[in-house]
């Protein structure tokens, strides 16, 4: 089957080997200048720092000295590891750096051949099904060409176009406001009162590298007020915002600097919503989180977040594969929708809100041999789910060091 990919990060990457190696023929196509996706790290920030109407849109959104929050032998493709047996070396810390993530995955498309596979420049406007297959179009720099192919795969990532929740007073307020994703250095906020908004992982992170920078810092979004730790303070998120700072309630606190660690939304501004959904940033129907009912060549890779990325990436795409070459035949479509709308329906009953839907934690390693019996894949070794756990403890045990904390659980060397 010819197969179009939608991007060349690490899902696109990883889902053209695994076609490439089943007898397809993938093509990628990369709205940017070079592979890696996120990983490929662009200094430059948007005219507008809140990230919802840039002209000049910017698609990664990893800052200057991001390190991964994952220990790489856990991040790496199965039988790819990240020293100098796979697309590494040893001498990289073991939570590397993002310069070294980006060589990784330059390393792994070389590797295995995909480089020859990827249109540069080549933004997909629309997939549109076309007698039985999918019709693309593409702008290449504002020249539009169209594509016939028979199945697509959806790799375009979801952290680049930035979630920024409505509080009220916002449009009155007379500081800097930003989204995390424009977010690259702490050394411009020196000597000024910021306030961070979002406990996930990049207010963490961010938080950690403001410190030494900031004359005050706020870190907004816990369920109670705690007591001032230094410079920093923890907060919940604010009433609302006033022309100087925030309000909470009969308390107000000024900021020169509001930055939102707030996260990011599902973005597939090619495909109809008759294909695919998107409300409250829950992307439906999907059956396994990857493909809908009613258009089985038509695989989004990639959804899942709060997750080991790399070898889940891997496994939704082999599990994907084995449907487009017919080793995993998929139920009735009325079947595939029916066992959506229970999966759903559990999570909602158990407080999952929409918007955490596609959040699997605890649950990936489940998701992940769930997809691999079905392919004919083996399962997880224990060793995996062993290291997660650790490296989690780790994280909240020393959020500020944790990256140079040793870690006694090593996988098996594997490749």
């Amino acid at each position: 089957m010819r197969v179009a990919v939608i991007g060349a990060g690490a899902a696109g990457l990883a889902t053209a080997r695994v076609l490439r190696d089943a007898g397809h023929q993938p093509h990628i196509f990369e709205q940017g200048v070079r592979l890696g996706g996120i990983w490929a790290y662009e200094p430059r920030v948007e005219d507008d720092l809140l990230g919802l109407n840039p002209k000049k849109p910017v698609y990664s959104s990893i800052y200057d000295n991001l390190r991964t929050n994952l220990p790489s032998d856990l991040m790496a493709y199965p039988d790819y590891p990240f020293d100098e047996r796979g697309g590494g070396q040893s001498d990289w810390p073991r939570y590397p750096h993002h310069s070294h993530v980006l060589t990784y995955l330059e390393n792994f498309a070389r590797d295995f051949n995909l480089e020859s596979l990827v249109s540069f420049a080549a933004r997909v406007t629309s997939v549109v099904p076309n007698d039985g297959g999918w019709q693309l179009e593409v702008d290449r720099q504002g020249a539009v060409e169209v594509y016939d192919f028979d199945a697509v795969a959806v790799c375009n990532g979801h952290f680049s176009r930035p979630r920024v929740p409505e509080i009220p007073g916002a449009d009155q307020y007379s500081g800097m406001q930003l989204h995390s994703h424009n977010y690259r250095r702490p050394e411009i906020f020196a000597g000024k009162r910021v306030a961070v908004l979002g406990t996930g992982a990049s207010g963490a992170d961010i938080v950690q590298e403001l410190k030494p920078h900031v004359t005050s810092l706020l870190w907004c979004g816990f369920s109670e007020a705690n007591a001032p730790r230094g410079r920093l303070r923890q907060l919940p998120l604010p009433n609302e915002l006033t022309a100087t700072g925030l309000s909470f309630g009969s308390d107000s606190i000024a900021a020169d600097v509001i930055l939102y660690c707030t996260g990011y939304l599902y973005d597939f501004p090619f495909l109809d919503a008759a294909l695919v959904d998107v409300q409250d940033n829950h992307v439906a129907p999907l059956y396994r989180d990857i493909l809908p009912p009613d258009w089985p060549t038509l695989g989004l890779i990639g959804l899942p977040f709060l997750v080991v990325p790399f070898p889940l990436y891997e496994m939704q795409a082999k599990w994907f594969v084995a449907t487009l070459s017919g080793r995993l035949r998929l139920p009735p479509p009325a079947t595939m929708r029916a066992e959506i709308e229970v999966e759903t329906n559990a999570l909602l009953r158990d407080g999952v809100a929409p918007r955490h839907l596609h959040r699997l934690g605890a649950r990936q390693d489940d998701y992940y041999n769930r997809l691999a019996r079905e392919c004919g894949e083996p399962d997880l070794i224990p060793e995996f789910g062993e290291l997660a756990r650790a490296a989690q403890a780790s994280r909240q045990r020393n959020p500020a060091g944790f990256r140079d904390e040793r870690l006694a659980i090593t996988l098996p060397r594997r490749g």
